[in-house]
């Protein structure tokens, strides 16, 4: 299924969490999910209008003192049925884009120095991403003991987690086996 289809039922679900206008899931999306999912003003506001003209959404629009009307979306019950449907559907491996493999896989003409460099950048960003993670776990636990939504969600953490702590054993591996190539190691002068 295309990243657009998919982000179709990415708006379905967040808005069952609570009305919101396409600011206010721009916002979510990058502050609770962007880690997984992304979507931009571009995806979000053309297909909210698609969303609305399919009946699986309705607009509201709120008036606000000193500042223009705004659009609220709230779920119908046509558009939870999609979304249900969409849930108990065959489900797809992902399918990414990943930089980091396309540098190091087309990187045969670069010094070995540029691709170890490469990957202990990447291994420090993911080191950051790691330590973000684990200082918002357990408010995320907390939330988990409390409702289904907050064990879902530690569990897309919990994933985030495992996968970045492989991504950096990943890197370490990776970094032996290019410094194993340097002349150095290799007893080349």
């Amino acid at each position: 299924m295309s990243k657009r289809v998919t982000s179709r039922f990415a708006i379905l679900g967040l808005l069952t969490l609570k009305p919101m206008s396409g600011y206010d899931l721009k916002r979510f999306v990058d502050e609770a999910i962007r880690f997984f999912w992304n979507l931009s003003y571009g995806t979000i506001y053309p297909m909210l209008k698609r969303l609305e003209d399919e009946g699986l959404v309705l607009r509201k629009n709120v008036s606000r003192e000193n500042r223009p009307e705004r659009s609220v979306f709230r779920l119908t019950g046509k558009g939870r049925r999609v979304l249900s449907e969409w849930h108990e559907g065959d489900i797809e491996l992902p399918q990414v884009n990943d930089e980091i493999l396309l540098r190091l896989f087309v990187g045969h003409d670069v010094p070995a120095e540029k691709n170890i460099e490469l990957v202990n950048r990447y291994r420090d960003k993911l080191r950051d991403r790691i330590r973000h993670y684990e200082s918002i776990e357990p408010e995320s636990l907390e939330e988990a003991r409390e409702s289904r939504h907050g064990l879902l969600s530690h569990a897309t953490l919990r994933c985030g987690i495992l996968t970045t702590r492989a991504r950096i054993r990943w890197c370490q591996e990776t970094l032996e086996m290019l410094q194993a190539q340097l002349p150095d190691a290799a007893g080349e002068v």
